[in-house]
């Protein structure tokens, strides 16, 4: 997921805002493809240390990264990036939580159009 995430992210092409769409498509696609990774992506140990590394902040980081490019490059954000981040992380976590208890295909199609609402919030 981080991968695809990256990839979605990297480069100079298109604009900002499009390239935040990506790295969002990337996560959604990968949460609807992949069910069973997903949730294991998410599930913790009951056993883990506090400290041990998760899958979340790599995810936050990502999409901070390119809050934090699209700024650079001249957009504005609405909120902190590191805040931008969580919101549309924990948007798109939720949205895909719902997704998989209920996947069909009319909800598969608001995808795309959830996604374009969720960066317009975060992303001028």
């Amino acid at each position: 997921m981080r991968e695809r995430i990256e990839r979605a992210g990297d480069g100079d092409r298109g604009d900002p805002v499009d390239r935040a769409r990506e790295q969002l498509r990337a996560y959604c696609d990968f949460a609807a493809t992949r069910p069973g990774h997903y949730r294991i992506l998410f599930r913790r140990p009951s056993e883990a240390p506090p400290s041990a590394p998760s899958p979340v902040i790599e995810i936050l980081s990502l999409f901070q990264r390119s809050f934090e490019r699209a700024e650079a490059e001249g957009r504005r954000l609405r909120l902190p990036a590191d805040r931008a981040a969580v919101v549309v992380f924990t948007a798109a976590h939720g949205r895909m939580a719902l997704y998989q208890a209920n996947p069909t295909e009319r909800s598969a199609n608001k995808l795309p159009q959830f996604i374009d609402e969720l960066v317009a919030l975060v992303l001028d």
